[in-house]
Parts: structure tokens; sequence; C-alpha cells
């Protein structure tokens, strides 16, 4: 599956030092062509078509723990379930 033209929003914490609280950095790079794995499932709930607005991948939901999908007005399109494999 292929995203295209969508902004990817990140927020990182930098490690901080002598235990110091630092400050989140927000990174939010525009990727033309996203590609997703064969480990990520997707759940569409809106049809992103319908606004005209460019859908934004967000590393995380702070209600769904796990990286969404979103319009520009915060609404979920869709969510991303990330299978991990167990090797024994």
């Amino acid at each position: 599956i292929v995203l295209e033209n969508v902004k990817v929003m990140q927020t990182k914490v930098p490690k901080s030092r002598k235990g110091k609280k630092s400050k989140s950095v927000n990174k939010d790079p525009y990727i033309f062509k996203r590609l997703l794995g064969r480990a990520s499932v997707i759940t569409v709930l809106q049809n992103p078509l319908t606004d005209g607005l460019h859908p934004v991948v967000r590393n995380h939901s702070a209600m769904l723990q796990r990286p969404v999908l979103s319009d520009r007005n915060n609404t979920v399109l869709c969510f991303f379930f990330i299978n991990t494999q167990i090797k024994f």
C-alpha cells in the first residue's frame, strides 16, 4: 500500500541529562510517497477524498496509542495496527 502526499506529524522527546526535563520537539516532514509494509493493517473509518484535504500521518494518537491517519481537522481517517513477529 502506498500513501501519497502525506504530512507526518512526529513528536520526539530528546534524551535528558542529569535528570533534567527535556521539551518535546515537533518534526513534521512532508512525504510525497510512503510505502506501508506487509506487517501493517489499516482500517479505513472515513473516505479522505471527500473534503479535498491531504491526510496527515501521525506517529501516535493519545486515545488510540498507535499510528493514525487524520485530516487537517484532526478527524481520524484510519488507524494502523502494526504486527510484531515473534521469533523463537
